[in-house]
């Protein structure tokens, strides 16, 4: 008699094949592929997705943190002008 199994991975080529799923936040399993060919295609699908979620974010954020950063020495510009002592000049 077998062990009872309480993981449905049944060998290392299908724990990894979970893992990357899990990892992508894919899906909870309901439809898959189900030749380790098809797996491949699945996983090279996943991993480009998110790049070509991750490269445009990023790029974004780039962009908001150079306008935050000027946004920033501008205002810090305003306040050290506020706050010069004008110069007074005697009459001559």
């Amino acid at each position: 008699m077998l062990p009872l199994l309480l993981t449905p991975c049944l060998s290392i080529p299908d724990a990894i094949w979970w893992c990357t799923i899990t990892m992508t936040t894919v899906g909870y399993g309901d439809k898959f592929p189900r030749t380790w060919a098809r797996r491949i295609v699945a996983i090279a699908t996943m991993f480009v997705g998110i790049f070509f979620m991750a490269m445009p974010l990023t790029v974004i954020g780039s962009v908001f943190n150079a306008a935050w950063e000027a946004t920033q020495q501008h205002e810090k510009k305003k306040e050290i002008k506020g706050l010069q002592i004008p110069e007074v000049r005697e009459k001559p």
